[in-house]
């Protein structure tokens, strides 16, 4: 019966030919025999990776990291995850610690400097494109007085009461609309980010309506505070720290715009400059069809 020394190198035989998925069986029948070897967890992981399946290549790269953590290769591992989904600002970071327990390594080094220069373009992008100039570009002017009307409401608001109870949900009928349907439909959201079943039941919910209504655009305004469910703000990168605040979300079929922005509120009571989102910090998910 093989060991799993000799499982580990049976399994690196066929992740060099290509065969990923049977390198990863093989991985997984050398950690049942040795479940505290972080070399098979970091294998496993980039055999996973080459199948697509980030989140367990993820899982076995923090389980790499945890049995050994001065070891570079499980940072490696979930830099190179990080880059494949695109995650470049968390590729960055896990390649620069690896790069901190093997500082020799050039490959890292040149992921380091290339995919730095990606994320400061998109943080330069993000930081010219406020709301404003976003406003200042729609074609669709019936959408930037819409949102522009919502934005006026919303600072009164903020500067009588707080944000505590902001959550509302606007769409723009369509051209195939009952004729009965509003100039624009409004939805009170504030129990939808209560728990993850009251959120997936309005999301279909809206999409629903969305079809229903035939919309070609979706403007929602929510207060942090009001969503226990998702808080997206808890994953890595969320760039603007413990400010309370709200999410602006626009969704439009015309160019198929979908944007997220975070206006932190200042103490005095006034909105903070927007703050585009990466759309994995978006409360909501897409509605319209």
């Amino acid at each position: 019966m093989a060991d799993a020394n000799e499982l580990k190198d049976k399994g690196n035989e066929e992740f060099k030919v290509g065969n990923f998925l049977k390198a990863a069986a093989v991985y997984t029948q050398a950690i049942k025999l040795d479940p505290s070897n972080a070399v098979l967890y970091s294998n496993r992981s980039a055999a996973l990776l080459k199948l697509k399946k980030v989140t367990k290549a993820l899982e076995d790269a923090d389980k790499c990291i945890s049995l050994k953590p001065d070891w570079d290769k499980g940072y490696y591992r979930k830099g190179a995850i990080f880059e494949e989904t695109e995650k470049f600002a968390e590729a960055v970071e896990a390649y620069k610690q690896s790069l901190a327990f093997n500082p020799n390594n050039a490959e890292v080094s040149k992921k380091i400097r290339s995919l730095g220069k990606v994320v400061k373009a998109a943080e330069k992008h993000a930081a010219e494109e406020t709301i404003e100039n976003f406003l200042a570009s729609l074609s669709n002017k019936k959408l930037s007085g819409l949102i522009s009307a919502i934005l006026t409401n919303v600072k009164e608001m903020v500067q009588k009461s707080g944000p505590s109870d902001v959550a509302t949900l606007h769409l723009l009928p369509g051209p195939k609309a009952a004729e009965h349907a509003e100039e624009e439909e409004n939805v009170r959201a504030t129990s939808a980010f209560s728990t993850p079943d009251n959120f997936s039941r309005f999301v279909e919910d809206m999409r629903s309506l969305s079809d229903k209504l035939d919309a070609v655009a979706m403007v929602s305004v929510i207060a942090k505070s009001v969503v226990a469910y998702p808080q997206k703000w808890v994953q890595q990168g969320w760039p603007c720290g413990k400010s309370d605040g709200l999410f602006v979300q626009v969704e439009s079929r015309e160019g198929s715009v979908k944007r997220c922005w975070f206006l932190p509120i200042n103490p005095s009571k006034t909105l903070g400059k927007s703050v585009l989102l990466d759309s994995k910090f978006a409360p909501l998910e897409p509605l319209i069809r």
